[in-house]
């Protein structure tokens, strides 16, 4: 498979424009962090920006399907624009809102290794992998305990540990799914 192929088909679709809005955003989302503590104007911002940002991701890949506008360009730009914003906001949380450095390295670990396992099927073996359940629900509970953090909820420290437990069965999970590529050749 080669790059041409993801710009074949649809490319300026309205759920392109919501995963590169997302990708924008983060820069932004990252000043408001940045700005101010948990009680100021700024964290209200990020939160709606935070929001902003879920509901683009849950949007870009609902309206591709009922506006039929699934392309190759968008089946990787939902995924980077997912990981890039899950990446930086984390990020942004361990520099301003002491979200666990630990956690985050952790994911940033699970993300690149998640990508290059990709990157393997696709040109490897010219498979796309595909989200499971496992992999959603770590985002969704990474989310909570960002906004948890962002927040400064008294109990966002009990948001870690379902985390890892999610994270590691996900990867499991993955690997039990993804493994006989590792020892074919295409």
């Amino acid at each position: 498979m080669s790059l041409k192929i993801l710009f074949q088909g649809k490319v300026f679709t309205l759920s392109n424009f919501l995963s590169v809005l997302r990708i924008l955003l983060i820069p932004v989302l990252g000043h408001y962090i940045a700005a101010g503590d948990v009680h100021s104007s700024a964290n209200g911002t990020a939160l709606v920006i935070a929001v902003i940002m879920v509901i683009t991701d849950f949007l870009d890949g609902f309206l591709a399907r009922i506006m039929n506008e699934q392309s190759p360009l968008g089946q990787y730009l939902d995924p980077f624009a997912d990981k890039l914003s899950l990446v930086a906001g984390l990020f942004f949380l361990v520099l301003y809102r002491d979200f666990p450095d630990w956690l985050f390295y952790v994911v940033l670990v699970r993300e690149i290794l998640g990508s290059a396992g990709g990157l393997f099927l696709l040109f490897g073996h010219g498979t796309l992998g595909k989200p499971n359940y496992w992999g959603k629900t770590g985002v969704a509970l990474l989310s909570l305990s960002g906004l948890a953090y962002l927040m400064d909820w008294s109990w966002k420290l009990w948001t870690v540990y379902p985390i890892v437990i999610v994270l590691f069965v996900g990867a499991i999970v993955y690997y039990l799914t993804y493994r006989h590529y590792l020892f074919t050749k295409k």
